[in-house]
């Protein structure tokens, strides 16, 4: 199967006018250019499909965007704190194309860490999962500033909801979409990990995330086809799920279905069948696990390792049969994966070759937050298990200091790199 880039399949498309600016202008050239085109999916509560036109997105972030003028909240600091969903995304984007600066935290976070983190942002308001609110008003006693509690996924009294600021949003006059961006004024707070000492937050700017958008299109590869569609597994209060996987596949036109969480990633993935997926080592070294623990269990594992050989001799004349020959091993997975985008960590060599022998592509990225957060990436992994590839087009790398093996600091320049830390 021929791969381009996602630069080259839409360069007389979606990028004929240039590359976009900012993801509130890239959000509304989609619309214009392909607004029935299916872009984001989720699961009802009754566990179908709902899809999201490109028309639908804007009209929704819009919605949103009016609805917090009318709160407010133009130019507050806004918190997200939920499990990954539409709304999660929507709320994001209406945030930081227009009225605010939004900061991402992770729901999982302890009640004392919580705090300091929404205090070390500054957050006017958040919206929240309803079952956090019992976290959020005891972290709101130690939060000065924080204010406003939304709900993203129902109504509480007391509590301003998403779905009603929506409909209240979609009625009032659209001043939204009228806001001239400062592509150079902060719009999201991304907090690092906190790995190497206390966690800090990295100024994001729209011209930063353009430029990652970009950055991403000129290095991702895929099909040109419907076929295209990918799963949001990671939680999106990481920089490299919405910055670098859902955001840079809206840009190219792409559907994305979203996992509401990991608990439920095995059976959305039945349901979704994605042909990529983004995720880190250790759920690649999962899957790669747990393939060969079902087929020991089934009896087949001798079969599956002849399987393999004969694979492997036909890829030396241009054949693959590997998705027919392991259709047991793909079903699991829904049937299509064919593309893992993998990074957080060191892949583990095994597993790379054994996915690429069963016919899985495992592409290596490294980002850091401080970078957009994309820097580099692999397409061709399983040729070179350790290497993180080639730096973006757009940005410049080098090694600063280097030892007499060549080791030292890699350092990054470019668009995409943040402003710096927040105070």
């Amino acid at each position: 199967m021929k791969f381009k880039t996602e630069r080259q399949n839409n360069q007389d498309t979606l990028l004929k006018e240039g590359d976009y600016k900012s993801t509130k202008e890239m959000f509304e050239r989609i619309a214009r250019l392909i607004p029935d085109r299916k872009i984001l999916a989720n699961l009802d509560k009754d566990q179908k499909i709902v899809y999201h036109t490109a028309k639908d997105i804007l009209q929704d972030i819009e919605s949103l965007g009016n609805a917090l003028l009318d709160l407010g909240l133009e130019g507050k600091h806004i918190a997200i704190a939920g499990d990954n969903s539409y709304e999660y995304i929507i709320t994001d984007m209406a945030i930081v194309g227009g009225v605010g600066t939004v900061t991402p935290i992770d729901q999982a976070a302890t009640e004392d860490l919580m705090a300091l983190l929404l205090n070390k942002c500054d957050a006017d308001a958040i919206f929240c999962g309803s079952y956090l609110l019992a976290k959020i008003t005891k972290v709101q006693q130690e939060c000065p500033r924080l204010k406003t509690i939304i709900t993203l996924d129902k109504k509480v009294d007391g509590y301003e909801y998403y779905g009603d600021l929506l409909q209240k949003g979609a009625k009032l006059p659209n001043k939204y979409r009228e806001i001239e961006l400062d592509l150079d004024k902060t719009c999201q707070i991304l907090f690092t990990s906190g790995t190497t000492g206390v966690n800090k937050g990295v100024e994001i700017c729209q011209r930063n995330m353009a430029a990652n958008i970009i950055n991403c299109l000129d290095v991702v590869k895929g099909v040109n086809d419907e076929t295209n569609t990918s799963m949001s597994i990671l939680p999106m209060h990481h920089a490299t799920e919405i910055n670098t996987h859902i955001l840079p596949r809206i840009a190219a036109g792409r559907l994305t279905y979203i996992n509401d969480s990991m608990k439920n990633m095995m059976t959305n993935i039945k349901i979704f069948k994605p042909a990529v997926i983004t995720i880190v080592p250790m759920i690649a070294n999962m899957f790669y696990k747990t393939i060969w623990a079902n087929a020991k269990k089934a009896g087949k594992d001798k079969l599956l390792k002849k399987g393999i050989k004969l694979c492997r001799l036909l890829s030396k004349f241009g054949k693959d049969i590997t998705h027919k020959l392991f259709k047991d091993v793909y079903e699991p997975f829904g049937g299509n994966l064919r593309e893992i985008v993998c990074g957080g960590g060191p892949l583990n060599p095994e597993t790379v070759k054994g996915l690429r022998d069963l016919g899985m592509f495992i592409i290596n990225g490294y980002g850091i937050t401080e970078c957009g957060p994309l820097v580099s990436m692999n397409t061709e992994t399983v040729k070179e298990v350790y290497s993180i590839g080639l730096a973006a087009p757009k940005l410049e790398v080098k090694i600063a200091n280097p030892d007499e093996n060549g080791v030292g600091e890699l350092c990054v320049k470019g668009p995409s790199i943040a402003k710096g830390y927040y105070k």
